[in-house]
């Protein structure tokens, strides 16, 4: 895959695919960065002067600058990514919390409101029982 047709599909990809590019682009500025510097060997040994190799070498590493800048975008929407799927991860466990929390909620107030009528039941038997005591 060339760095053009990264360029161009990279913005429409899932974090898989911008992964995968990421990858692709750290390994051609790795291959690049060898082959520059294994040249500049091979033209100190041909005795090319000292001005001709510094020129080239700038030159080469002007080249790689669109490299880097095109892996700096995919990495820093690579981290937005990332953010945005730990956010949804954190508001998803936040709303599951949230129902259970209002679960318990509603099953304390089921609880508090058996116990009352349960009260009120045995107030009433009492009572009735205390209503019969007295009728005898």
């Amino acid at each position: 895959m060339k760095l053009e047709e990264i360029s161009k599909t990279w913005k429409n990809c899932d974090q898989e695919d911008l992964e995968l590019y990421y990858n692709k682009i750290c390994g051609l500025i790795r291959k690049l960065e060898i082959s520059i510097d294994e040249t500049v060997e091979r033209m100190l040994e041909s005795e090319r002067t000292l001005d001709e190799i510094k020129n080239w070498s700038v030159q080469q590493k002007e080249g790689l600058q669109m490299f880097r800048e095109l892996r700096g975008q995919i990495n820093l929407t690579l981290d937005e990514g990332r953010r945005q799927e730990e956010d949804e991860k954190a508001q998803r466990e936040l709303d599951k919390q949230r129902a259970i929390n209002k679960e318990i909620m509603e099953a304390r107030l089921a609880e508090q409101k058996e116990l009352e009528a349960a009260q009120i039941r045995q107030q009433q038997r009492e009572e009735e029982w205390l209503i019969k005591k007295l009728e005898m």
